[in-house]
């Protein structure tokens, strides 16, 4: 696993275990990881900050800016807006269920085109705007959209528009690396130790960037920290939150958890893909981030393990680092 946790006392980054069992290659913390849904919160900042920038309306149906075979495998009028398909009130069904995890072939990358394919002809879980439904299908749709309004793909315009800019070069979708990611995962649902290194499937915008903790820590705090270089960007991600659960709201790409005992916040993303559990967080309260990365598919574990974080990440700065 890798840990970090970054505040005004300092960096804690470790690694522990192994990246891959073959071989005993031990974990380093600089390793580029498959952080899955915490992509979608990369994404759904690519989209605001084109909003800000006049490109792109999040409040107009999605029609006018997709292919016309695009918009019709979606169905009927009305068309969920973007701003929708970010905070998964769409009514867009998703992708994967049961027939993906038993008939997709997990050497092949799934695409938005693939993802439209897949619920081709299947209902809609509800009109747009109606009720929180997530679906990694939204994410293959708003990437369309995005790449309909700006022609240009989602991928250039997450790294011309940050990526570049905030300097995040550890961060990237697994064909622009220079060299495969080390870290293997293990995990299945009847095989517990299965190495599942070689699944590609997860690699679109709703589950396919790698991404280092150091790299997730900078983008966090360009979001959510006072001063940070995409604060406008965080706020509108926040800003029209909705309930979810009784721990949870759902913003635009983002996750805004509250600790039951505490009333402390936490805005962030949580990645599950088999093999690998990923949780990004930043605390405001406490100006903290807190990044874990699990490459064992251990759900209780992992989660016991975040909330742990999050109780550190609310302790109180000594007293010397807040001065």
């Amino acid at each position: 696993m890798i840990l970090r946790v970054d505040g005004p006392e300092g960096v804690f980054d470790h690694a522990a275990g192994v990246a891959k069992k073959r071989g005993r290659a031990p974990m380093a913390v600089g390793s580029p990881m498959r952080i899955a849904s915490v992509t979608k919160t990369f994404v759904a900042a690519t989209a605001v900050l084109a909003s800000k920038d006049g490109l792109i309306d999040l409040d107009q149906p999605i029609d006018q800016y997709l292919a016309s075979a695009d918009a019709e495998t979606l169905g009927r009028a009305p068309f969920p807006t973007i701003r929708q398909l970010l905070g998964h009130r769409s009514g867009v069904r998703d992708y994967v269920d049961w027939r993906y995890y038993l008939l997709w072939d997990k050497r092949d990358a799934v695409t938005p085109g693939d993802a439209l394919r897949l619920i081709k002809g299947r209902a809609r879980t509800g009109d747009p705007g109606i009720k929180f439904d997530y679906s990694n299908t939204n994410y293959h749709v708003a990437a369309l959209a995005l790449e309909g309004a700006t022609r240009a793909s989602h991928r250039e315009l997450l790294r011309a528009r940050i990526l570049n800019p905030l300097g995040l070069k550890n961060t990237s979708y697994p064909d622009e690396m220079a060299g495969e990611d080390p870290i293997h995962g293990y995990g299945g649902v009847l095989r517990p130790n299965r190495d599942v290194h070689y699944w590609r499937d997860a690699a679109g915008p709703d589950a396919g960037l790698r991404s280092t903790a150091a790299d997730l820590s900078v983008f966090l705090r360009a979001l959510f920290s006072d001063g940070g270089a995409l604060k406008p960007v965080g706020d509108e991600m926040v800003g029209r939150a909705l309930e979810n659960k009784m721990r949870y709201q759902m913003g635009l790409g983002l996750e805004i958890t509250t600790v039951t005992q505490s009333g402390a916040v936490f805005l962030g993303h949580r990645g599950d893909i088999v093999g690998y559990l990923t949780a990004a967080y930043y605390a405001p309260a406490t100006d903290r981030v807190i990044v874990a990365h699990m490459n064992a598919w251990k759900r209780p574990l992992f989660e016991t393990l975040v909330d742990e974080l999050m109780a550190l990440a609310q302790a109180p700065a000594p007293e010397s680092a807040s001065q």
